[in-house]
């Protein structure tokens, strides 16, 4: 079996994250996804580029206004 690579899991798994219904507890969701991208990202595991289009996946937005919330 081939394995996914990450960067592709994730981009999944946010896109999913992203396009599901409003439910109570969705923007604990969302945050929660974004500070795990943030940590990812400073353990190596993530590109700046890649956070960054994962970022803007999460808050279905261009990549830059979404770099600018990661901040």
């Amino acid at each position: 079996m081939t394995e996914i690579p990450l960067f592709q899991r994730l981009e999944r798994a946010v896109t999913l994250i992203a396009r599901h219904p409003y439910y109570p507890g969705k923007q604990d969701a969302l945050d929660d996804c974004l500070e795990d991208l943030e940590e990812r990202f400073r353990s190596g595991s993530l590109t700046h580029d890649q956070k960054t289009t994962l970022v803007a996946l999460l808050y279905n937005d261009d990549p830059l206004a979404g770099a600018r919330r990661a901040h």
